[in-house]
């Protein structure tokens, strides 16, 4: 008995410690700069990929949808790749080919967007600059000052690629490791020519109704940067000192050949004429 208590205090303590946000999709923000241009650099590798996959209106038209972030200390940025084969630019932001972001930076989790804390955010496909928001005047105009955005189209769909610097937004988004904003992201799709989008799909909602309500976005967690450390060089020995040379022997002179006697050559004429006996001398006259 008093081991199945513990193990029920056990369970209940983890239930408590379990985050408000458990029942919305947790995404991580590794940590990166990016250059916004639509193209994927190699920083983008290091940033988990996430499904856009929820049908939330419309019928499935075979679109598929991906998703990453990064951070740093200036800007929350994203990278969407979208394979959508038959592109359809008609109708206004919501109901041709585009997407939508949706902000709650300081993750409030409000149930409107009644607040300067909460935006929406739109964007077509072919023109990034035809957008559309909602959210106070005051939001609106303070989002539309902090992002940079490309829309990149080809044969089999579309990237989207954007940087927000929600420090600028609303200065209280502390930029740093292990900040928590809301955010989700909608892909709409336009299969045909009549009125309305066909399509559209979310990360976080299901429902369609993050357009009304904040408190259905996922959340979004900054990681830590990732330090690479790579083995020390090793340090260098050093080589003993040369032994220093041993002193010269002092040079023996060398026994100095004996010179070889010499005569004088007269005086060895006379001997030799002496002992034969024919030794004759002339006095020159």
């Amino acid at each position: 008995m008093r081991k199945l208590t513990v193990l029920l205090a056990v369970a209940l303590i983890a239930l408590l410690a379990v985050p408000a946000f458990a029942d919305v999709p947790v995404a991580k923000a590794a940590y990166g700069t990016p250059v916004i241009d639509g193209v994927m650099d190699d920083v983008w590798q290091t940033a988990e990929e996430y499904k856009i996959d929820k049908l939330k209106d419309g019928d499935d038209g075979g679109v598929t949808a991906v998703w990453r972030g990064l951070w740093d200390e200036n800007a929350f940025y994203v990278y969407i790749e979208v394979k959508d084969t038959d592109h359809n630019f008609n109708g206004n932001v919501s109901w041709g080919d585009g997407a939508e972001l949706y902000f709650d930076p300081l993750d409030t989790d409000v149930n409107d967007f009644s607040t300067d804390e909460v935006v929406y955010f739109g964007f077509k496909a072919d023109d990034v600059t035809n957008t559309s928001f909602t959210g106070t005047d005051t939001g609106i105009e303070a989002f539309k000052n902090c992002y940079e955005l490309v829309s990149i189209i080809t044969d089999t769909g579309f990237i989207y690629e954007a940087s927000f610097a929600l420090n600028k937004f609303n200065g209280a988004v502390n930029m740093k490791a292990g900040t928590v904003i809301g955010f989700d992201i909608q892909i709409n799709n336009k299969a045909d020519d009549g009125d309305g989008r066909t399509g559209a799909y979310g990360w976080s909602d299901e429902d369609n109704t993050a357009w009304q309500d904040p408190s259905v976005f996922g959340k979004v967690s900054f990681e830590e940067a990732v330090i690479i450390e790579t083995e020390p060089a090793a340090e260098a020995v050093e080589a003993p000192a040369a032994a220093e040379p041993a002193p010269a022997a002092e040079a023996v002179p060398a026994a100095a050949a004996p010179s070889p006697q010499t005569f004088d050559i007269f005086a060895l004429t006379i001997a030799a004429a002496a002992l034969s006996g024919a030794v004759i001398i002339k006095k020159k006259k």
